[in-house]
């Protein structure tokens, strides 16, 4: 979950950009390791929000980055707004840090992928 606290300061292409080299980063350290890479949480209360446009743009790009093997893209923000598209405060309080709801759609999102690189024992 990088990348939205560069929302303010760097345009989608940077903040992709700097995503792209941490995963790349990561394969090279972890060589066995299976990344789960989130799409940045929509943010700002409104679908205008200039915040909320540079995070799809941003998503928009590192969506590539997920290659079937080693990394897996996942992006639970359509979840997490409302279907006039804004953020309601039960979702997201300030708009951008979710709740307990938001909390839950994002462990179901991912604990697939989790049990298919991280088997239970038997």
């Amino acid at each position: 979950m990088i990348g939205t606290n560069n929302s303010g300061q760097n345009s989608a292409t940077q903040i992709a950009d700097g995503i792209k080299l941490l995963v790349a980063e990561y394969e090279k350290r972890c060589p066995n390791a299976h990344i789960i890479l989130m799409g940045i949480f929509p943010r700002g209360e409104k679908p205008t929000d200039g915040g909320r446009r540079k995070v799809a743009a941003v998503n928009e790009q590192i969506k590539a980055l997920d290659d079937g093997q080693r990394v897996t893209f996942i992006d639970i923000g359509p979840q997490m707004i409302e279907p006039d598209g804004t953020i309601s405060r039960d979702m997201m309080p300030d708009f951008v840090h979710p709740t307990a709801k938001g909390y839950q759609i994002w462990a179901d999102a991912i604990q697939p992928i989790i049990n298919k690189y991280v088997p239970a024992k038997q």
